[in-house]
């Protein structure tokens, strides 16, 4: 068979350099242009890592849609629980306070007693705690500190951001925080699709 070229390696960096002016003229007019395989083996694996991508873009804009339509549907029944949630919680106020009424106009307790016993349940009242109003917990924070009055609690977390400054910062003299190092990690990978 005469005239018929194979796409041996060879032959493919042949044709390469014959669209190298071509090219450079694309790139010089600001198209992102893929980089060139150098033999077979890297134009295939560049083939399918092309069709990956096109699959990884395909997956994560089914993943967006699926988060998209779960908002929605959270969204949905979010309100939807929030509207009957109101409507119960007024039915149970309707139903507590025609409870009250009866409970504190027709019904004679017996003496020393708060609660009756009814075939249905329990009806009665009962002692509750003082409530405690607070109207700025910065002045009662400023009080306690003041007078050594110990009504606060203080969180003590690790600040990683500020740890992993000192770390990057400190100078060889300093001394490491117990427990605390900074490790090297291997570069990570990335996949990123092309937009249409």
């Amino acid at each position: 068979m005469t005239g018929v070229t194979h796409d041996t390696p060879q032959h493919m960096e042949a044709d390469t350099h014959n669209y190298d002016p071509i090219r450079e003229e694309l790139l010089n007019e600001g198209l992102d242009l893929p980089e060139l395989a150098s033999t077979m083996e890297d134009a295939e694996a560049r083939l399918m890592a092309t069709r990956l991508l096109k699959v990884l873009g395909s997956l994560r804009g089914e993943s967006d849609a699926n988060a998209a339509e779960y908002n929605i549907t959270k969204d949905f029944l979010l309100n939807r629980h929030v509207e009957r949630e109101n409507v119960l919680e007024g039915q149970i106020n309707y139903v507590i306070g025609k409870l009250r009424y009866l409970f504190d106009t027709f019904m004679d307790l017996p003496h020393g007693k708060q609660s009756l016993n009814l075939l249905g349940g329990r009806i009665g009242t009962k002692k509750q705690q003082p409530e405690l109003v607070v109207e700025s917990d910065e002045d009662v924070i400023t009080w306690a500190a003041e007078n050594d009055v110990p009504v606060y609690r203080t969180k003590h977390e690790v600040s990683r951001p500020a740890l992993r400054k000192y770390l990057q910062e400190k100078k060889a003299t300093e001394i490491d925080p117990p427990g605390t190092q900074l490790r090297e990690r291997d570069p990570k990978f990335y996949a990123t699709p092309a937009t249409d």
